[in-house]
């Protein structure tokens, strides 16, 4: 149960806001220990070579859980995707991606329509 929880909850901790510096050291050591156990159940669930695949499958989760958390908490301004030169779709330079309303009419702001014919 631990390899199962511990990524969702350290994931959950880390998405808790505070301006206290004792509040803050509680949440970083609440969610150091639930990032280790499941780490290291997940790492043992993972490379025993007896365990079925499932258990296998459910380390792997645990530990990719437990370094979502670890980034989301330590490194919230680490974009991978952006890294890798891939860009975000919802940032689109004339507006977002949904660009039309139901009716067929552009918004004015998307880059079509007399604005966007210069």
């Amino acid at each position: 149960m631990l390899a199962i929880f511990a990524g969702p909850i350290s994931i959950l901790i880390a998405r808790l806001k505070t301006d206290s510096l004792i509040l803050l050291i509680l949440k970083r050591v609440f969610q150091s220990l639930f990032i280790f156990a499941g780490t290291v159940i997940g790492g043992f669930f993972l490379m025993t070579r007896s365990m079925q695949i499932e258990i296998r499958l459910i380390g792997l989760i645990s530990i990719s859980l437990c370094y979502i958390g670890v980034r989301n908490e330590y490194f919230p301004s680490f974009k991978i995707l952006e890294r890798l030169g891939i860009k975000s779709r919802t940032r689109t330079e004339h507006g977002p991606v949904k660009k039309f309303k139901l009716g067929g009419r552009s918004n004015g702001k998307d880059g079509h329509g007399p604005g966007g014919q210069h």
